[in-house]
C-alpha cells in the first residue's frame, strides 16, 4: 500500500487471487496475490521517492541517463561497469549524476569528451577536469607533454645524431 499510510489504520480483503487495502473505507491499493514465500508485489508508486531512486540504480538505468547527456558521457558510464566488480560502478555513476546537477549536462559532456581523449574514463578524472576547467582549454593552447624549455645544457636530436663524434 502507499507509504503515506504507514502507521495508519487500514483494512485488508484477501481472496485467493487478490489482496486489497482500504483506508477510511476507500480502496487505496489492489495487488494480485503473491503466494511465493518472500515474494514482493510492490508498485513503484507506493514507495517513497528515495526508495524508488535506489531501486533504479542499475547499469541499464545509468546507461540510459548517460546517453541523454551525450555519447562521451555514455562512454564514461560504460567504463564504470567494465571492471571485475561491475557493482562498484554504481557509486561512480552516482557521482557523475551529481556532477551533472552541479555543472550542467553540457559541461559534463565536455569533460567526458576530454576524458575520452586522454583515455582516463574515471569519475576522478571527470571531476578534476570540471573543477580545473581543463576540459575547456582549446587544443592548441595545451602544452605538449614532455616538451622541455630551451636551455644551454639541453641537447636535442641533432646532438645525438652525430654519434661518437660529439663525445
Amino acid at each position: 500500500m502507499p507509504y503515506t499510510l504507514i502507521a495508519k489504520r487500514v483494512s485488508a480483503r484477501v481472496t485467493t487471487t487478490t489482496v486489497e487495502f482500504f483506508h477510511q473505507r476507500q480502496r487505496v491499493a489492489s495487488h494480485v496475490r503473491n503466494d511465493e514465500p518472500g515474494g514482493l508485489s510492490t508498485l513503484p508508486g507506493h514507495q517513497p521517492e528515495a526508495h524508488r531512486a535506489y531501486a533504479e540504480r542499475t547499469p541499464e538505468h545509468f546507461q540510459a541517463w548517460a546517453e541523454q547527456m551525450g555519447p562521451n558521457t555514455a562512454t564514461v558510464v560504460s567504463a564504470q561497469f567494465n571492471r571485475k566488480l561491475p557493482a562498484l560502478g554504481l557509486s561512480a555513476c552516482d557521482g557523475l549524476r551529481k556532477l551533472a546537477k552541479q555543472y550542467g549536462p553540457e559541461e559534463l559532456e565536455a569533460a567526458a569528451t576530454r576524458a575520452v581523449e586522454i583515455r582516463s574514463l574515471t569519475l576522478t578524472s571527470v571531476r578534476s577536469l570540471l573543477q580545473t576547467r581543463r576540459h575547456r582549454v582549446e587544443r592548441d593552447q595545451r602544452q605538449p607533454q614532455g616538451q622541455l624549455p630551451m636551455h644551454h645544457n639541453v641537447r636535442g636530436a641533432e646532438y645525438y645524431a652525430q654519434g661518437d663524434a660529439a663525445c
